[in-house]
């Protein structure tokens, strides 16, 4: 731009030649904030790039010259991506809904409590009629009626008794609709949850002295404003902010190199800016040349941006819409993370089940064959002693049968003399 500007002098001084390592003062051309890049125009740094201004101005602080090379497509708005997992979003739904089971089951040991009272002179014994464990049996009784399944083997008996329980159903149907409700606005409330992504209000952070930056305080924006993009970037992924207002330029030409969380970009805010060159000093007599050269190399000047930046796309879906899908979403990785652990805890559970089946078959086996020794044990020593008590018997019967022979024969003889 500079030499087609210049073109080759005739004069002596031959080429013109653009130092771009130092700046009119003598100190580095680099700078790595907007603000060095700003504080370098004076006249004698004869030309600053890229300096941000309105796509229609010709000065540049009502001395210098200003061309704008390329119109801004907007200032982009990003945010990091909502990270919460199904599990969390339902962790503050159930912590939100935590008061009404409390009270629920406060109410369930007062009826608990009042049904034990009626019916613990009852001789038929329904519910048990120790304090704890009668407390226990109703308390039981009273949570399974709330939800209206009934406690079935055990039930009340006395009138008043019958006129709690039925009350409790009325209030145990209330109740449960309560906690349904609450859990469901608070689920609700935590998917459409979109203060990351409305700028009015939001802590947000941008280049210091941008048109980003004024963008922000005008759209009533809480603004921390940092000198580089490493300083936004990171202020951003360690969740200082909610936001980071940038040129869409910007941002499309290396977000990917600063931030690798997972980010959106919520909107591009439409602009009158532009990025463009500031002359001074002795470089003001170019000016009309610059805005020739600009442009005859528009199509040129808008390939080479195609290629040095990528385009920022705004999501299909609202972040609340993103978040209320992934509730539901079949194929997100918290949904198959749950299907892998059920599906785990199901087959250990029937490994389990078989295992415990399998010993307690084997134990049953061995059981029996046990009794069966044991029984031929018994039986072999059952029959040894019959035996052994025939035996015995056997001669002792015989010793008396040849005595009482004996005698009969002795009293014979005696009968005879």
């Amino acid at each position: 731009m500079i030499l087609f500007s210049c073109g080759r002098c005739q004069g002596g001084h031959g080429e013109t030649i653009l130092n771009i390592t130092h700046n009119g003062k003598g100190a580095s051309a680099r700078k790595i904030s907007l603000g060095g890049v700003r504080g370098d125009v004076d006249n004698r740094t004869h030309v600053s790039f890229p300096i941000i201004g309105n796509i229609d101005d010709e000065k540049y602080l009502k001395e210098f010259v200003f061309i704008p090379v390329v119109e801004s497509p907007g200032i982009a708005f990003i945010s990091l991506a909502n990270v919460l997992e199904r599990k969390e979003v339902v962790g503050l739904a159930l912590n939100k809904s935590w008061p009404v089971v409390v009270l629920s089951v406060m109410i369930g040991l007062i009826v608990a409590l009042l049904i034990w009272i009626t019916e613990r002179s009852d001789k038929t014994e329904n519910f048990s009629q120790p304090f704890l464990r009668g407390i226990g049996d109703l308390t039981w009784f009273s949570l399974m009626t709330m939800t209206t399944v009934g406690f079935g083997e055990k039930v009340p008996v006395k009138v008043v008794s019958k006129l709690i329980t039925i009350l409790w159903i009325i209030i145990g149907l209330v109740l449960t609709s309560i906690f349904v409700a609450a859990l469901t606005v608070s689920l609700t409330i935590v998917a459409t949850d979109n203060s990351r992504s409305v700028l009015y209000g939001a802590k947000v952070t941008a280049l210091k002295d941008s048109p980003s930056h004024r963008l922000g305080i005008l759209r009533n924006a809480r603004v921390d404003p940092k000198e580089t993009l490493e300083e936004a970037f990171d202020a951003l992924q360690n969740g200082k902010t909610d936001g980071f207002l940038l040129d869409a330029y910007v941002a499309g030409s290396g977000v990917n190199n600063f931030i690798k969380t997972p980010f959106r970009v919520n909107k591009v805010i439409d602009t009158t800016k532009g990025l463009g060159v500031v002359l001074a000093g002795e470089a003001v007599v170019l000016r009309y040349r610059v805005r020739d050269f600009v442009k005859k190399n528009a199509k040129k000047i808008t390939e080479i941006i195609q290629k040095s930046t990528s385009p920022l796309q705004q999501p299909k879906q609202s972040e609340a819409e993103e978040k209320a899908q992934s509730l539901v979403d079949a194929n997100s990785q918290s949904f198959r993370d749950a299907i892998a652990v059920a599906a785990g805890a199901l087959a250990v559970s029937i490994v389990i089940g078989v295992a415990w089946e399998l010993f307690r078959k084997r134990r049953k086996r061995r059981a029996k064959v046990y009794k069966e020794q044991l029984c031929k044990f018994q039986k072999a020593e059952m029959e040894e002693i019959v035996n052994d008590f025939y035996k015995n018997f056997t001669r002792a019967y015989n010793r008396l049968r040849d005595k009482h022979l004996k005698q009969l024969q002795m009293y014979q003889a005696l009968d005879k003399k």
